[in-house]
Formats: structure tokens, C-alpha cells, sequence
């Protein structure tokens, strides 16, 4: 199994966490993960902050994991294209 470069774990979240930010502020749909775990939690600060640290570590998972990068511009695009292909699943 090979080791994950936690520096590149980092520059993926970083990734995501940018494009995320960036399609909440252009008022686009992004995946919400706390209505999944409970449907009964209302839109508030804690489930916002649960939904972007969900969101932007399964995000550099997958992008480190995935794409194996080696070196930070590509773990930095595999962050971003995270993000891109999540939200091509919402429909956005």
C-alpha cells in the first residue's frame, strides 16, 4: 500500500475548501452531507461547518488517493476537480 504525502493531503483540501467557498458565494448547490447523517438537523452554523470539514476531507481522500499526485499543483487540482465532480453529480 503506498503512504499518503500528508503535504499533498493538505494542498487537496486547500482545493476543495477554495472551489467550495467559491460556488457557495455564486450562489450554486454544493452537497450537503448533514442531511444525510440527520435528516432532522435544520440549516445552522454547526451543520455548515460539518458539511465544509466533510466535505473538503473526503475530497482530498479521494483526490490523494485517486490521482496519486506528486508534486503540490497537481494535488492542489485534484482538490479542485473534487469539487467540480461532485457537483456535476448535484446537477449543477
Amino acid at each position: 500500500m503506498a503512504k499518503i504525502n500528508y503535504a499533498f493531503f493538505i494542498y487537496s483540501i486547500i482545493g476543495a475548501f477554495t472551489l467550495y467557498f467559491k460556488l457557495l458565494t455564486d450562489g450554486r448547490r454544493v452537497l450537503r452531507f448533514s442531511v444525510h447523517l440527520n435528516p432532522d438537523w435544520e440549516e445552522s452554523v454547526i451543520c455548515n461547518f460539518i458539511d465544509v470539514l466533510l466535505f473538503c476531507i473526503i475530497g482530498a481522500v479521494i483526490g490523494t488517493v485517486i490521482t496519486r499526485p506528486i508534486n503540490q499543483v497537481q494535488a492542489l487540482t485534484a482538490g479542485l476537480g473534487w469539487t467540480s465532480l461532485i457537483n456535476a453529480y448535484v446537477g449543477e
